[in-house]
């Protein structure tokens, strides 16, 4: 089917495929609510995306904000993960630039 959506996409379909990728890990992410592995797999997505991306674009320049729960090197006050604590949407927020050149 792959194979289906890239001939019809042409150049467009790695984008469309990165769109797509990033709404299943969405779905699995959900799907984790209320367990331990919920933060450790937002974490990781994170972590393989913005390699992905220094990878794919590495004379490129970003900028990231990242908040207590993700930088932080010792125990921190409060609770870091949505599936921890409910109605807790995180705290990070990223902002990425410059990424297309």
């Amino acid at each position: 089917l792959k194979s289906v959506y890239r001939s019809y996409l042409g150049k467009d379909f790695g984008l469309a495929d990165t769109l797509l990728r990033s709404l299943k890990q969405y779905l699995e992410w959900d799907d984790y609510e209320y367990t331990p592995y919920h933060y450790t797999f937002r974490e990781k997505v994170m972590y393989d995306n913005m390699k992905a991306l220094l990878q794919r674009y590495p004379n490129a320049k970003f900028y990231g904000q990242f908040g207590r729960c993700h930088a932080g090197t010792a125990v921190q006050n409060g609770h870091c993960a949505k599936g921890i604590r409910p109605g807790n949407s995180g705290v990070l927020k990223a902002l990425f630039v410059n990424a297309a050149s």
